[in-house]
């Protein structure tokens, strides 16, 4: 599959997702995340880091609460334009095993509706970081009062020379257990990246519909150099830029 529609599509279908829908992904622990970053270091891919993004739809008052909670204990940042006051809090833990952020838009005008992120990212994964993690998410959804039920996952991947065939994958496809999949390739001149390949795979978790398909895994794959491929990969989708 060539040409921009497609991403297009996903892109729209996505935005809609996160600012129209009003239902929650279903609460789950995030698998994702550690399912990914074994079954790419099982195939040999260096994992050079990760990222988790956990969206919430609050009340001001809701978030107001939250801001207060926080001034503390991070350093906060606050930009505004004609649509919105968008906050960002960083952690002044700089010891940590990973990072963690809270990002808020809240609008100008009278809506209720606060868009609240919460960014988790590191750049190793072992034992250790997913003990760590395991409490970091636990206890900010405790101290704070969200739940982390619509995640969205990226993890990036060193995965040596180009990429020129399918047959890199096909382990990983099994280990997936993936359904189907489409791939696109990118003809535009000097494009950061080559090929994308979306599908679903039943071992993750929420899907976007397209063309009534689900698609609940993106992998884009860039050639930096003759010995060096990068592998992003977001589920549902990737959401931020690569």
């Amino acid at each position: 599959m060539t040409g921009g529609f497609f991403v297009k599509k996903i892109i729209f279908l996505l935005y809609t997702f996160l600012l129209v829908s009003q239902s929650p992904m279903k609460e789950l622990p995030n698998h994702e995340l550690i399912l990914l970053a074994q079954s790419g270091q099982e195939e040999g891919w260096e994992l050079k880091d990760w990222q988790v993004v956990s969206i919430n739809i609050i009340s001001k008052n809701e978030f107001d609460n939250i801001s207060n909670s926080l001034q503390n204990s991070y350093f906060v940042s606050i930009s505004k334009d004609q649509n919105a006051v968008k906050y960002n809090f960083e952690s002044k833990n700089k010891n940590d095993l990973i990072n963690h952020s809270f990002q808020a838009v809240v609008p100008q005008n009278n809506s209720d509706r606060v868009t609240l992120k919460t960014v988790i990212s590191g750049a190793e994964w072992n034992e250790k970081i997913y003990d760590y993690y395991s409490r970091l998410t636990r206890d900010l959804q405790s101290d704070y009062k969200i739940k982390f039920t619509r995640n969205f996952t990226c993890l990036k991947f060193d995965v040596g020379g180009i990429i020129n065939s399918g047959s890199l994958f096909d382990e990983f496809w099994n280990k997936m257990k993936v359904v189907h999949k489409k791939e696109q390739y990118d003809n535009v001149q000097q494009s950061i990246y080559e090929k994308e390949i979306y599908g679903y795979s039943p071992l993750l978790g929420e899907e976007i519909n397209v063309n009534n398909e689900k698609i609940n895994f993106q992998i884009a794959l860039k050639n930096v150099t003759a010995n060096k491929t990068e592998l992003i990969v977001g589920t549902p989708m990737i959401i931020n830029e690569y």
